[in-house]
């Protein structure tokens, strides 16, 4: 079961994208706030309809939009939340220009036997990151999540739907195991991030992708208000969205809004302040015990300027979406390049893991692992994370071109001197 759509039909989805936002615009300057928010939304119903589903990068910015931006709009108008409308809006922009962006993107061809690897080596790989999880005590999560996603990713393309349905079974196995057993209540993000990111390649891999698109609209916004009943135990649905204005999914937007009130000015107010974001984004994985002076990513770096001592004891930080942190450092003039600045360097690293020659183009994976983790928090909080998933994947890189080298002698010793077969 396959998507079909026209293409010159998208081109019209994304016009109407843009179209509904300028209206939307100048709803706000002529006063008609609830009429602006619902262009807003119907924008975003556009933006989906032209966003591909065979496109990784695709679904994983949706699925950050629609749990960081869809949801909180919806509950912080239930709720009667004022929200800054140049935040929002923004914010959706953003969102439109790294879809366009990736527009044409890494959608695969499933089927290149020569790039694969066999499912024994796929079972090595994950016996030793299973070993490695339990040793460490779930320590090794983060380490090895993005390894195990781009070797399966390998070995799926070599197999049938079967063994691509046991993949994807051990896959989740190994997150249910670190949930189970290890995790501690923090993070929800990357445990959700994983069965989402695994669901969706194992997805791509079958060619159901006509699923991708009701899975991020409908499941994630309210699975996302689901958490919150789970988290502080209420009763009623009422009680749920009042009381998410005090989750995590739903605080980088108002931290967002409040930002821009506060600091969205023409003015730069600490262009210092970006550079080492900018910084951080590049070397986050260096350890401060080597690098002693490391700045502070933005969150903690915000807890210490602005919050209570004991947050600042305690190590608190906080997210403010992909773009709180440009306009905090840059206002919400200059913060607007800061971050389409940010959003093409994740294209960067997209187009780079997607060339075949590197690990087959499955590389992207990882990144559509972690964008939501962007769409969250920012730089720094993809940066810590994608780059300390990288570190294994050096190594799996390696390997595997060894591994592609060795097959191919061994096929051409087979064929002989003249490509006969011997």
């Amino acid at each position: 079961m396959t998507e079909i759509q026209n293409p010159h039909i998208r081109y019209v989805w994304i016009l109407f994208t843009v179209l509904f936002m300028l209206v939307s615009f100048v709803f706000d300057i002529l006063g008609g706030g609830g009429a602006s928010i619902i262009c807003l939304l119907v924008a975003t119903i556009f933006l989906t309809l032209f966003a591909d589903s065979k496109n990784i990068f695709h679904i994983s910015f949706l699925s950050g939009h629609y749990a960081f931006w869809v949801m909180p709009l919806i509950v912080t108008h239930f709720a009667d939340i004022y929200i800054n409308y140049y935040a929002i809006f923004w914010c959706l922009a953003g969102v439109v220009y790294a879809i366009y962006l990736t527009d044409g993107g890494s959608t695969f061809d499933w089927n290149k036997y020569y790039i694969s690897i066999p499912l024994y080596l796929f079972l090595c790989i994950y016996a030793a990151c299973f070993f490695l999880l339990i040793i460490t005590g779930g320590a090794t999560f983060v380490l090895s999540i993005g390894l195990l996603i781009v070797s399966a990713a390998l070995c799926m393309n070599r197999g049938g739907n079967f063994s691509s349905l046991v993949i994807y079974l051990l896959l989740i196995l190994y997150s249910g195991v670190y949930y189970v057993q290890f995790w501690e209540g923090f993070g929800r993000l990357i445990v959700i991030g994983v069965f989402m990111s695994v669901t969706f390649m194992y997805l791509m891999r079958i060619n159901f992708t006509i699923f991708l698109k009701p899975i991020v609209v409908l499941l994630i916004p309210f699975g996302t208000v689901a958490g919150t009943f789970l988290r502080f135990r209420v009763n009623t649905f009422n009680d749920a969205l009042i009381n998410s204005t005090r989750d995590s999914a739903v605080s980088p937007f108002l931290l967002s809004s409040t930002i821009y009130e506060t600091r969205g000015s023409s003015a730069i107010n600490d262009f210092s302040g970006w550079i080492d974001q900018m910084m951080l984004f590049f070397l986050s994985v260096f350890p401060r015990a080597i690098w002693t002076t490391k700045p502070n990513g933005f969150g903690y770096q915000y807890t210490i300027e602005n919050l209570a001592q004991y947050l600042i004891e305690a190590g608190h930080s906080v997210a403010a979406n992909f773009l709180g942190e440009h306009v905090y450092y840059l206002g919400g003039v200059w913060g607007i390049f800061g971050m389409a600045l940010s959003v093409t360097l994740i294209y960067i690293i997209y187009r780079v893991l997607s060339r075949p020659d590197i690990l087959g183009g499955y590389g992207v994976f990882l990144v559509g692992l972690w964008i939501p983790t962007y769409y969250w928090g920012g730089m720094q909080a993809f940066s810590a994370r994608f780059l300390l998933s990288c570190v294994p994947l050096v190594l799996l890189w390696g390997l595997h071109r060894a591994y592609l080298m060795i097959r191919r002698d061994r096929v051409r010793g087979r064929r002989g001197p003249t490509g006969r077969r011997v």
